[in-house]
């Protein structure tokens, strides 16, 4: 007990000084670690000095100033960076989980199947062939024909063709429905049900030189996101009950009522996003990939890639709320709602943090050597359980390979409490009667409404608890990468492992799927 009693007592027996001038050394990561391991080393590192020297290493605009700010600004600014920067996140892969023993399956489901939990479709030769997969087999259990008629059907042809790729392909989470696509056709069937009344279809009458490059099933089945190759443009069909607590999955008569696969909920090249005058600039700002999230105050959360006005790309995160309209009351996207939330930066925009805040930001940079390039319009993202992180899968360019690679990041979210303040002061403000005007004669005789937006630089990501000092201060959002998971992204989860009321530590766990095998990863942030 005295040996231990002295190891406990030897680091802070040091001179007070003495210990300032060794965290000088440390890196920004060990750092944060040291300052939560007594209340002694807590106090020694709220040194002035010491803070400024930590600070500079860190993406933050402008850089830490000694002489502008009091000890305990200088504190909480290195608390809040820890936090938005996740120093004390540690990350840990378990081995990855390979398809099975079945070469020539595995195979055939890379190029023309998809799979969704233990259930596996793969489409090949006019026939659809459903599989159960267990530790190491696939177990055909339906094999069934592709629907094939002659003759146009609401302006365009039948899909009677297997698709080129198995991201053409989308399985729902029951696994039950497979959605089907080429150049501008969509089915949907019913797996478990005979005869081709089991399908129904739409096609991309307006949709003129695109073709679909991408398929999923989100919201417990209700909504299908297609993504076509128009630039990132993404049309959600179907239509969901905003904040419903059901986990049922949507069935075969969803998708073919009125609110189902003619059913358009939003389509991403009719949002406008919130600006001070569309006129003022040539490029307007637009959304790329963007995908919905979870719904809550009467919308949605989504993440998107940011692209033009003048800026580098970049990742957002937003909301965007839900309207009733139609003559039957179908739910819709209202595409004047949008509401920035944070700016999540991508390799470029992350620039201006290295070339202008000065000090020793470079020593650091190793932290955040991956980026995502925000260049690839299809990426795929996921919430954790608690809403505080957002897990980013983007297909990896740095390597020309037969395989798709994808590269996985994790971005640290504003609290639920900013998130609400933003979204509060978005209802209270008054709307821009030129930019009402721009937005008229961009779209045509639409009903004039108050729209909610907010006049601010979001590049900046303001705090409802601190707005002062944001504006003296913008910490980058950087992520943290994750590595990479080869193959095309099928699923991913995001969840937290222990209960909020433990707030020393803080498990999550990350499966991801791709048609090649599963990855986990599992978080700890101290």
């Amino acid at each position: 007990m005295a040996a231990a009693s002295q190891a406990s007592t030897g680091a802070t027996s040091l001179p007070l000084e003495l210990q300032q001038h060794i965290f000088d050394f440390l890196d920004s990561r060990t750092f944060a670690a040291a300052r939560k391991v007594c209340r002694s080393w807590r106090f020694a590192s709220t040194d002035s000095v010491t803070l400024e020297r930590q600070l500079r290493k860190l993406p933050i605009a402008p850089p830490a100033d000694v002489a502008r700010e009091t000890p305990m600004e200088l504190a909480r600014l290195c608390d809040e960076a820890t936090r938005t920067l996740m120093l004390g996140m540690r990350v840990s892969r378990q081995p990855d989980l390979s398809q099975g023993t079945q070469p020539e399956l595995h195979e055939r489901l890379r190029t023309h199947g998809t799979s969704r939990g233990s259930r596996s479709v793969v489409v090949d030769d006019g026939s659809i062939d459903s599989y159960e997969s267990t530790s190491s087999l696939h177990v055909l259990v339906k094999q069934r024909q592709l629907a094939e008629f002659e003759g146009l059907v609401s302006g365009g042809p039948w899909l009677n063709t297997p698709p080129l790729a198995s991201r053409h392909l989308a399985l729902s989470r029951g696994g039950r429905l497979l959605a089907i696509a080429k150049e501008r056709t969509i089915q949907i069937i019913d797996l478990l049900a005979e005869g081709n009344s089991s399908v129904v279809h739409t096609y991309g009458t307006w949709a003129t030189g695109q073709s679909i490059c991408g398929l999923a099933f989100e919201h417990n089945d209700y909504l299908l996101r297609v993504s076509w190759n128009d630039g990132g443009r993404v049309v959600y069909y179907g239509a969901v009950a905003v904040n419903s607590a059901s986990e049922e999955c949507a069935d075969m008569l969803h998708w073919k009522g009125r609110i189902g696969l003619k059913h358009i909920f939003v389509d991403t090249t009719k949002l406008v996003l919130p600006s001070v005058d569309l006129e003022s600039s040539q490029e307007h700002h637009r959304l790329a990939g963007l995908q919905l999230l979870q719904s809550a105050h009467s919308g949605f959360y989504f993440a998107a890639q940011q692209h033009g006005g003048g800026r580098s790309s970049h990742y957002v995160y937003g909301h965007i709320r839900v309207a009733q309209s139609g003559i039957d009351g179908a739910s819709t996207i209202d595409c004047t709602s949008v509401t920035m939330l944070s700016h999540l930066d991508s390799y470029l925009s992350s620039m201006p943090y290295t070339l202008n805040c000065g000090g020793s930001f470079a020593d650091d940079r190793g932290l955040w050597e991956n980026m995502p390039s925000a260049h690839e319009h299809h990426p795929s993202y996921t919430l954790s359980s608690d809403g505080s992180l957002l897990l980013l899968a983007e297909r990896s360019k740095k390597e020309l390979r037969h395989h798709a690679r994808m590269q996985l990041f994790v971005y640290r979210l504003p609290s639920l409490k900013e998130v609400d303040y933003q979204l509060g002061q978005s209802q209270i403000l008054h709307p821009n009667e030129a930019f009402i005007a721009s937005f008229e004669a961009r779209w045509g005789g639409l009903k004039r409404r108050r729209i909610s937006m907010k006049y601010e630089d979001f590049e900046a990501d303001c705090s409802a608890l601190q707005p002062k000092e944001r504006e003296m201060h913008r910490i980058g959002r950087l992520p943290i990468c994750l590595g990479m998971a080869l193959g095309s992204v099928t699923d991913l989860t995001f969840r937290r492992i222990n209960g909020k009321e433990e707030r020393e530590v803080a498990e999550y766990q990350i499966d991801v799927s791709t048609n090649q095998g599963k990855t986990q990863w599992s978080l700890m942030e101290f």
